[in-house]
């Protein structure tokens, strides 16, 4: 795993703006890669800085 997407997980996990380790990695490979992320999971409403889309 390329090490700024790890230290941007261990920032989401610290910071607890993502309560689950493989949910931080996610968001943070999703920031990374400028990629849009397509979730279910109300968990990742507190992230300003990635394009979510939120699926019923």
């Amino acid at each position: 795993m390329n090490e700024s997407i790890k230290t941007m997980a261990a920032k989401y996990r610290r910071n607890k703006i993502v309560k689950k380790t493989p949910d931080a990695i996610i968001a943070a490979t999703a920031f990374y890669y400028k990629l849009s992320l397509f979730t279910m999971d109300a968990d990742f409403e507190h992230l300003k800085e990635i394009d979510i889309v939120f699926i019923k």
